[in-house]
């Protein structure tokens, strides 16, 4: 056997390399090609109709009308002279044409004489197969049929295209939300990293502020890291850090979020909060925060440190840094009390008094006519 030269393997393997690409991201369905080939029969009036996918093995007809069948060895393929050529391939008689004469659908059922193969490409531009007619009896194919059957492959070719940019965008996008995940997860804790719990902190506020919510914060500190990391390694604080974020998740409300700020260091966004809940919170994180830890047969306790802050969110330009500030030195205060307690940060402003009701005119409107906040 003549081996094949170089540039054809090579074309080969783009043009299996492409096919791979379409079934993996995205091709047809079934009622696409049972649609284009519908059309071919009933278009060039022929008893069968085809698409046929050739991979390195085998031959799929992804939709066949007329004949029975759906995959073959690829030599049994009435197309590849068409897929390797790129052109239309048209035979009258192909039980007297020695290159078809033996092969197994013309030799045996449905015992084809004429067909038309006319080539398909992927999105890409590689002949992925053939849409092909064929009929029993020999006849001659006018130029006009010809013609038809290159409009229905190019409309195929047109949906190929559109299903393979439709997955590939699909898998584009999730890539993206699979990198904005990752640069807004830390790795060891798989909570918000500290740039994912600002960003979120944003999100909440305003959220607060258009609702007219309070708006807190909880800054946590495990206590004595340095010594869980000198007595039992860092292996050992790395376990650390996973519980307590383990145990702050299972201790925030359903709405919150937490994340790891940075080191030993943890925040909780506490949106929809009001003043007077603050003190029960920190308690609960206190005490949830608090307990054993066993890595490595060794057995240690981790307790933390809280600072609270508060806001009314009345100012619709959020102030994260001065909030964090306030909670910081709240954490502060906590530590220099004995560790493992939550110290409330006392500068809060207050709610507003409610409107009065009695000045406000009918759908909502005080005496001005000036639509009230929460129109």
């Amino acid at each position: 056997m003549t081996p094949q030269p170089q540039h054809d393997l090579d074309a080969e393997a783009a043009r299996l390399a492409s096919l791979r690409r379409m079934l993996s991201i995205g091709g047809p369905n079934s009622h696409d090609y049972v649609r284009t080939v519908r059309l071919a029969r009933h278009g060039l009036q022929v008893p069968i109709a085809y698409v046929s996918i050739i991979d390195e093995n085998c031959q799929c007809l992804a939709a066949v009308l007329g004949a029975e069948g759906q995959l073959t060895p690829r030599e049994y393929s009435l197309c590849l002279r068409a897929i390797g050529a790129g052109v239309a391939v048209a035979c009258s008689d192909a039980s007297a044409t020695p290159e078809f004469a033996n092969n197994p659908m013309v030799r045996d059922a449905p015992y084809v004489r004429s067909f038309i193969a006319h080539p398909i490409r992927s999105a890409e531009g590689e002949y992925i197969g053939a849409l092909c007619v064929a009929d029993p009896a020999v006849r001659e194919w006018t130029p006009e049929q010809l013609q038809v059957l290159e409009d229905l492959a190019f409309g195929l070719e047109a949906v190929i295209a559109l299903r393979f940019l439709a997955g590939s965008h699909g898998q584009a996008l999730g890539r993206v939300a699979d990198l904005a995940k990752a640069a807004h997860t830390d790795p060891l804790t798989q909570l918000l990293n500290r740039r994912g719990i600002t960003d979120m902190a944003y999100h909440a506020y305003t959220r607060c502020h258009l609702e007219g919510r309070g708006f807190g914060v909880a800054m946590i500190d495990l206590d004595h890291f340095k010594r869980i990391n000198d007595n039992h390694g860092h292996d050992a604080g790395d376990q650390a850090l996973v519980t307590a974020a383990q145990r702050l998740g299972g201790a925030v409300r359903g709405h919150d979020l937490a994340g790891r700020w940075g080191g030993e260091e943890f925040l909780a966004v506490l949106p929809a909060v009001e003043l007077a809940e603050m003190a029960a919170i920190g308690a609960r994180l206190v005490a949830a925060l608090a307990g054993p830890v066993q890595y490595g047969g060794a057995t240690f306790n981790l307790t933390a440190s809280v600072g609270l802050a508060w806001d009314n969110a009345q100012d619709q330009r959020f102030d994260i840094t001065g909030l964090l500030r306030r909670a910081d030195g709240a954490l502060y205060q906590a530590k220099q009390l004995g560790r493992n307690r939550a110290v409330m940060d006392t500068v809060a402003r207050p709610m507003p008094d409610p409107p009065n009701q009695a000045a406000q005119g009918c759908c909502g409107h005080d005496s001005n006519g000036v639509a009230g906040r929460g129109s």
